[in-house]
């Protein structure tokens, strides 16, 4: 559960997820808690609710002091909720029309990077039932950002953020006030929602959709109190609300080879079966010559050839899917094969992500891409027949997507050392295996 509660402040807001990352074109549930830290004497409110009333509709004949007949209807309490998505863009790197952008300048100074918002949801407004002997209440929120909106991202030139924010207050009646309410007391905090690409979904470009006034894409968001005996994600909506169905059925099996080890299992002396020793990837031209007749598609894409000029220098076998998320294991046995023409002295692995602006700024087509590295191992394998790397992809890696503006890929690179001819020459050979990062459901 995340709190926010800042001091001074009259309320304590906490938030629960039923699952930490969320996914654009899905019903997501969230509870919220809104709890007041102190609550004045009912006399005292009334009494301070009537005074401020009072000053408000001093001159107004058609105002009365309700307060001291009905002191519950002098003021009302209420939370509100809303929902957006930031975009912030440097400039310098980026092709944007400046008015479109939030300066950020404070104090005269000017930040380095503009920000604007590209999505959000209508204000949603409750009334916050509480008093002296129950100064909390719990509300249930329904979140639907669009398919095809981009995922949280901080990157080197573009960076996409999204926010819950929640706001409690107190309002008085004020003839002064356009809503004929006035708030006396407020608080709202911010809570940072993190947002997924599922896998049938990822790499998949924004779509144009309907927009609001302000240019900004429309989410949707649906509040609704929580019974005091209600207990649960979802308990707070009655029947006909929209909630979010929950699939209990286990996804398909695949293809199962029992000869395979498992994840984490030593692979120095695993025996590569038949199925994984062909098909080939030549690195001189990207083409790829396939068995077709021996190799199922899957199966293709679990064993690689490595070529150094028309010599097969290296045999690259996958174990584990490249169409991961974060904390999976990617598994690579690297069989070096016997040639008069050329052998390898060290082989280095890194798993990188590579940002690439769509729309670069004239004059920085240099600063076009960007890589950040997540994984680097390498190993002397001079006189080797074989060797392995196994890596996990971290937590923190942010996934394979496009917008509007940036596009970021992952890939595995290798890179050999090698000795050719029979002086020993030293050359360098780079190869790449493109990787997408999402998430499976």
């Amino acid at each position: 559960m995340a709190t926010s509660c800042h001091e001074g402040c009259s309320y304590d807001f906490a938030l629960e997820l039923g699952r930490a990352v969320l996914t654009p074109g899905e019903l997501c549930e969230a509870r919220v808690r809104v709890k007041r830290l102190s609550i004045p004497a009912e006399g005292e409110g009334a009494a301070e609710d009537e005074r401020v009333g009072a000053a408000d509709n001093a001159g107004d004949p058609s105002s009365s002091p309700r307060g001291s007949e009905d002191p519950g209807s002098v003021s009302r309490n209420e939370v509100w909720f809303d929902l957006c998505c930031y975009e912030r863009v440097d400039p310098g790197l980026v092709e944007v029309r400046a008015r479109d952008y939030d300066s950020g300048g404070a104090a005269g100074k000017t930040r380095k990077k503009v920000e604007r918002v590209i999505g959000r949801s209508e204000r949603v407004r409750h009334g916050l039932r509480i008093s002296p002997s129950d100064p909390e209440a719990w509300f249930s929120v329904l979140i639907e950002v669009p398919e095809g909106s981009p995922p949280t991202y901080t990157g080197a030139s573009v960076s996409y953020a999204y926010k819950l924010r929640i706001g409690a207050g107190r309002a008085v009646p004020s003839k002064k006030a356009a809503s004929g309410f006035r708030e006396v007391e407020k608080a709202s905090t911010t809570f940072p929602l993190c947002f997924w690409p599922s896998q049938s979904r990822a790499g998949q470009r924004r779509q144009d959709r309907a927009q609001q006034e302000d240019g900004s894409v429309p989410f949707a968001l649906c509040v609704a109190e929580i019974a005091d005996d209600a207990s649960g994600l979802g308990s707070g909506f009655t029947e006909g609300s929209h909630k979010p169905s929950v699939s209990t059925s286990a996804a398909p099996a695949g293809d199962h080879h029992p000869d395979l080890p498992s994840p984490g299992s030593s692979l120095r002396d695993y025996a590569m079966p038949d199925f994984m020793r062909y098909g080939r990837r030549s690195s001189r031209s990207g083409a790829e010559l396939e068995d077709l007749e021996i190799l199922s598609p899957r199966e293709r894409e679990s064993s690689y050839n490595i070529y150094c000029g028309e010599v097969c220098l290296v045999r690259l076998h996958v174990l584990g899917d490249l169409d991961a998320q974060p904390g999976d294991l990617i598994e690579c046995v690297l069989d070096f094969l016997p040639s008069a023409g050329a052998s390898c002295a060290k082989v280095s692995v890194e798993l990188c992500s590579e940002e690439t602006v769509l729309r670069p700024r004239q004059g920085n087509k240099a600063r076009v891409k960007s890589s950040r590295q997540a994984y680097c191992d390498e190993e002397s394998v001079l006189h080797s027949a074989r060797t392995s790397f196994t890596l996990s992809v971290p937590r923190e890696s942010p996934p394979s997507f496009e917008s509007d503006l940036v596009k970021l890929e992952w890939e595995l690179r290798f890179a050999f050392d090698v000795l050719t001819g029979p002086s020993g020459a030293k050359g360098q050979l780079n190869w790449k295996l493109p990787v997408r990062l999402s998430l499976k459901h």
